[in-house]
């Protein structure tokens, strides 16, 4: 078990074409909360930040035993340095 619940700050990509535009949203910096003892994500982030707007990351399961405290692939690619140093 981890403890840790991954929550992420959404990040929007605006995309022109011809048709017009649009905006897409995709995961952004993912951060650490330590999970409450239903396996849902805690009121603020290990580094400070409120959690309770932000997104839990897709496939995060508190109780699994990953490598790392957030699930590995599914969009992750930027993590906060400092809920990953706190939360290793």
């Amino acid at each position: 078990m981890n403890g840790y619940a991954a929550v992420y700050e959404p990040e929007r990509e605006r995309n022109e074409s011809f048709g017009g535009s649009s905006a897409e949203t995709y995961i952004g910096t993912v951060h650490a909360t330590e999970a409450t003892w239903d396996g849902q994500p805690g009121p603020r982030t290990l580094c400070g930040k409120d959690a309770s707007e932000l997104p839990r990351v897709h496939g995060d399961i508190p109780a699994d035993t990953f490598d790392t405290w957030y699930p590995p692939g599914g969009g992750v690619t930027t993590i906060c340095s400092r809920c990953n140093e706190l939360a290793t």
